[in-house]
């Protein structure tokens, strides 16, 4: 008992005085990463202006020459010129361009492909919303694919333009990791399938939508060790961890619940573009509704972890104060007792000036009446139920 009401003073004292160097974690603590999602367009600037980021990765441009009969061959660094006549030609093409920084070079593709401007906007913009767009012959959609770097879930853009049986895709280097579905791709024995770039839209927004899982799987147990660390009071700085979680656990539902969109869009005009995968998008519906529930229970049982962090602490504090004020009370008619026999009246003048003072037990007698009291309020606080 004695060690418990120790500990809640010492806990208490450190609340209200603070403790300078939880202060001093807090302060250093890493700067959460701040939402991607933030359009990042100079207000007043021409429609269609292309933006540099000042983290873009240098361009690269791949081609990936699709067959039936020999596969898929991939063509590094390649020229506009190569782009161009790979364009026109009637085997489906996908054009991978890796990296937003050379905007002379983005706005010469454009160009040279006949592309509009505001799409080539849309696709280069890498704060842009998920969404897919039908315009005359041209299909315009933009997915985002999810990863955790540095501890942190990371959201990052793919663009893809399809007109035609050519494909170009827009991602800004290392921040989409598109590596391991090239590869796949790459490793893949001919099919009729991925001879056709309705089947690697597919893949691509399937590669979108599924690199959620395990992100959204970090973010679960994450919130289980906040959850232990809150109910065992084992990190003083759980209030701005639930925040900064709560606020990452929003950046990746911004990213997930515009998916749907895209694929109610793309099973509308599946038959113009899609070449027939219902059957798939179907699929990918059911992956985004697994997500958007799992995403919304994270999201809700934040809020109830802040709310319970909360609710543990004013319990805490209740606990704090009822022990200091079972404290106070005892020592309350203690005090009036030390203070009523340590007035200074004169005891030679009057019979009635504090006559306990000249007893021969007077000292032993204060004492046993202070115990006596003492003992009493604890009993009867014990008896009803207050310590």
């Amino acid at each position: 008992m004695k060690d418990s009401i120790g500990r809640e003073k010492k806990h208490l004292i450190e609340s209200l005085l603070g403790k300078t160097s939880s202060n001093m974690k807090l302060l250093k603590r890493k700067k959460r990463r701040r939402s991607n999602l933030f359009h990042s367009s100079t207000p007043g600037a021409e429609p269609g202006t292309l933006h540099l980021e000042t983290e873009s990765f240098p361009t690269r441009i791949n081609i990936y020459q699709i067959s039936e009969i020999v596969g898929i061959e991939q063509h590094e660094d390649a020229t506009l010129n190569e782009i161009h006549s790979y364009a026109n030609k009637p085997e489906p093409v996908w054009v991978d361009v890796n990296g937003l920084k050379d905007i002379d070079r983005l706005t010469a593709l454009g160009t040279k492909l006949g592309f509009h401007e505001l799409y080539l906007e849309d696709v280069t913009n890498i704060f842009q919303q998920p969404k897919a767009e039908i315009h005359d012959d041209t299909l315009v959609m933009v997915c985002r694919s999810a990863h955790i770097e540095s501890g942190f879930p990371v959201t990052a853009q793919i663009g893809m333009i399809l007109r035609g049986s050519c494909l170009i895709t827009f991602r800004e280097g290392s921040a989409s990791p598109l590596g391991p579905f090239i590869e796949s791709l790459l490793s893949q024995k001919r099919t009729r399938d991925n001879s056709r770039l309705g089947y690697f839209i597919y893949r691509l927004l399937d590669f979108c939508v599924d690199s959620y899982f395990p992100v959204l799987k970090t973010l679960d147990v994450t919130l289980q060790q906040l959850e232990e660390a809150i109910v065992h009071n084992q990190n003083e700085n759980s209030i701005t961890e639930i925040y900064d979680y709560k606020s990452h656990v929003m950046d990746v539902r911004t990213s997930i619940i515009p998916h749907h969109e895209i694929t109610r869009n793309l099973k509308t005009h599946s038959t113009l573009f899609l070449e027939d995968v219902e059957v798939q998008l179907r699929d990918i519906d059911d992956h985004l509704s697994h997500l958007t529930n799992q995403v919304e229970y994270l999201r809700e049982t934040s809020t109830s972890l802040m709310a319970l962090h909360l609710s543990i602490s004013s319990t805490r504090m209740n606990e704090i104060m009822k022990v200091l004020t079972v404290m106070a009370a005892i020592f309350i008619p203690l005090t009036f007792i030390s203070s009523l026999y340590g007035m200074n009246f004169n005891t030679e003048v009057s019979p009635w000036n504090l006559p306990e003072l000249n007893w021969y037990l007077g000292y032993p007698f204060a004492l046993l009446l202070m115990a006596v009291t003492g003992g009493g309020l604890v009993c009867y606080f014990k008896k009803t139920g207050w310590i």
